[in-house]
């Protein structure tokens, strides 16, 4: 039961991880431009630091699972 739960966790935390990159990405280029200025960089960069945990707690759900079986 618990290997389930941590495989859907794992899986959540990674799509949503993935999902907050691009999207990141895309309001990045769009509120600065290609030459990476702009009002809004230090908000933009606290968010792509808080994605990265994210994809970080997905591979310690993973190592996690992994060392379940």
């Amino acid at each position: 039961m618990f290997k389930g739960l941590a495989t859907i966790t794992a899986w959540i935390l990674f799509i949503g991880g993935c999902l907050g990159m691009v999207s990141r990405t895309i309001v990045w280029f769009t509120e600065t431009g290609f030459t990476g200025t702009g009002s809004a960089m230090d908000q933009l960069a606290m968010q792509f630091v808080f994605i990265a945990i994210w994809f970080v707690a997905a591979v310690v759900v993973m190592y996690l699972r992994q060392k379940m079986e």
